[in-house]
Formats: structure tokens, sequence, C-alpha cells
């Protein structure tokens, strides 16, 4: 009876009951995701899986905007300011609302694939989560951070700078930074 629920709610196969104990604890699986390609990682987490460019310089983080709004043109722009595109060099990673260890693992396991020279975070939520901090996106944005082996650049959400339009040479401030700093990254990367 339950399988034939699951069945017309289109939720069957995908939905099983889980038993106390029978998970994979958070060190199984982040030493799971560690030995995964994008092909295995995608598959396996398609909801925390990024997009674009596999040989990306940049990855920007924290942009969930509709592709017909008037943030999602202003972000356009932003990329076109930097000689960028969406599928040219840019890598969008989501940053989940919910900081579990296993988000981190498959964020983790995306960054080392990726080899970045750059990550923008956009947003105080998204900054907030890739810092593990609680502090203000005022104190955050400004400086270059390390998330997880990559410099971060902190700065405002398209959506955010269309409500505070004076943010905007601000936020062009920080877009400057994370160019200077991608071109001073000595990094070696296989990408470039």
């Amino acid at each position: 009876m339950r399988d034939a629920v699951l069945q017309e709610l289109e939720l069957a196969p995908l939905w099983r009951l889980r038993r106390p104990g029978a998970g994979v604890d958070d060190a199984d699986a982040g030493a799971a995701i560690a030995s995964m390609d994008w092909d295995t990682l995608r598959a396996a987490y398609p909801g925390m899986a990024g997009e674009g460019d596999l040989r990306a310089d940049w990855v920007i983080a924290g942009v969930a905007i509709a592709d017909d709004s008037e943030a999602a043109r202003l972000f356009d722009a932003m990329l076109a300011a930097l000689q960028l595109q969406r599928d040219k060099r840019v890598f969008m990673l989501p940053i989940p609302n919910i900081d579990t260890p296993l988000a981190r693992a498959v964020m983790a396991r995306q960054l080392a694939l990726l080899q970045p020279g750059v990550m923008l975070a956009l947003g105080q939520p998204a900054a907030q989560r890739l810092l593990v901090t609680e502090a203000p996106l005022d104190t955050l944005r400004g400086r270059v951070h390390d998330c997880m082996g990559t410099p971060l650049i902190a700065s405002f959400h398209p959506d955010d700078l269309l409500k505070a339009v004076s943010s905007k040479a601000l936020a062009w401030q920080d877009l400057c930074l994370a160019l200077t700093t991608l071109q001073n990254n000595p990094k070696e990367r296989p990408n470039a």
C-alpha cells in the first residue's frame, strides 16, 4: 500500500524510510565525497552541485536569481564589466541554506576539482556560511579571506544593490579587489 502511494505521488523509488543508525556518518560521507569526480558528485548531490565552466578562474557563490529579473541583468552587467559571462570562466556555486558537514564536503570537493583563482561571495548569508562567521557583510568586505584554500572576496548580492543603489560603488571596489587578487594569485592552476 505504502509503495503504491509513493509511486502515485511520483516519490518512489526515490524515498525510503531510514532506520535509526542506518545512515552513513559525516566522516564516511566526507571521505567518499573527497574521492568523487564531477559526474559522480553531480549525480549524488544534484541540488548542491554548481554549474558553469569547469575551467573557471572565478567561482561566484550565493547567486540565486531568476534569469529574467532586474537583478539578473545587473549581475550579468557586473560580469560583463570584468569581461566575463556566466558560461565562460565562471562557475556558479550554490550555497545551501543549512551548513552541514555534508554540504561543506560537497562544496570543498567542487573547489578542489575546480581549483579557481578567486571566489566571490555575493550577499551576507553566502559570505557568512563560507567563512563560518556571524560577522556582518560590512566587516567582511574590502579584504581577501581564505575559504578552503581559495581567496574569497565578500560583496553585495545584486538584489541588495537594487535596494541600495549607493552600494554599487562599493560593489565595484569589491569586484576590482577580486580581479586584482586573481591576477596576483601565484597558485598554479591546471585550468589556466
